[in-house]
């Protein structure tokens, strides 16, 4: 599904006005930067690891972390590691801060302001109260429910509860891990941890960023359609 992101904008302008249109185009245009950037982060980190390891199997790589080659290969190891590191940090904190700036385009583009129902201070606006106040509108009943089932899913919580462990306590010490498992590939090891009471055990990272990186594109874009739909519908409510 191809999601007409300039359509919504026309649609805003249209019903709404220029000053709602100046305040849905940042938060979209940094939604479209935002998917970018996580995609960059990832793809980097992969490169830079790649990089740090040549062309040695999975044997070859334990002999280098067991100290069987020179220094010099062990240290291009280790700087590539860390550099692989800082793009996946980068990547998951680009993905976390993607719902809450598409969570402005929904309010902007819902005109949600303009009732005192819907309106939220601007310091306030996020994903969780977005999907509040769209119990208020009385057209997006099938936007609230695509946009709960993009916050409400499992992975959503554990990525947010990873960015915040990383940005507030520590950066989680993820390492690569060479797999002794027929079928597991090679990759980052994100350590168990626990926050809130909640315990997570270990998981590999490249899994926890691809996967839910795609499951939120794909549910944001169809949030975007319905967005588009309801306005239109708006429009044509209208009279000439």
């Amino acid at each position: 599904m191809i999601w007409d992101t300039k359509q919504l904008e026309d649609h805003v302008r249209s019903l709404y006005g220029d000053r709602l249109s100046r305040q849905l185009a940042p938060s979209l245009q940094s939604w479209k930067w935002r998917t970018g950037f996580a995609q960059y982060h990832y793809d980097s980190a992969q490169k830079e690891m790649q990089a740090g390891l040549g062309e040695r199997d999975s044997q070859e790589i334990v002999c280098l972390i067991l100290g069987f080659e020179d220094d010099e290969a062990l240290h291009a190891y280790h700087v590539a590691q860390r550099k692989a590191l800082a793009n996946y940090v980068a990547c998951i904190q680009s993905m976390h801060a993607l719902a809450d700036t598409f969570a402005h385009v929904i309010y902007f583009g819902l005109a949600l302001e303009l009732s005192e129902h819907t309106r939220i201070e601007e310091r306030y606006i996020s994903i969780h109260n977005v999907a509040k106040k769209l119990t208020n509108v009385q057209d997006a009943v099938r936007l609230h429910a695509l946009v709960q089932e993009l916050k409400d899913h499992p992975e959503f919580k554990y990525l947010n509860r990873l960015t915040n462990l990383a940005k507030h306590r520590a950066v989680v010490d993820a390492r690569y891990n060479v797999s002794c498992i027929d079928g597991v590939p090679d990759g980052f090891q994100l350590p168990a941890f626990s926050t809130d009471g909640v315990a997570y055990p270990a998981r590999t990272l490249e899994n926890v960023l691809s996967e839910e990186f795609r499951r939120q594109n794909v549910l944001q874009v169809d949030i975007g359609c319905e967005l588009n739909d309801i306005l239109a519908k708006r429009l044509s409510a209208c009279p000439p």
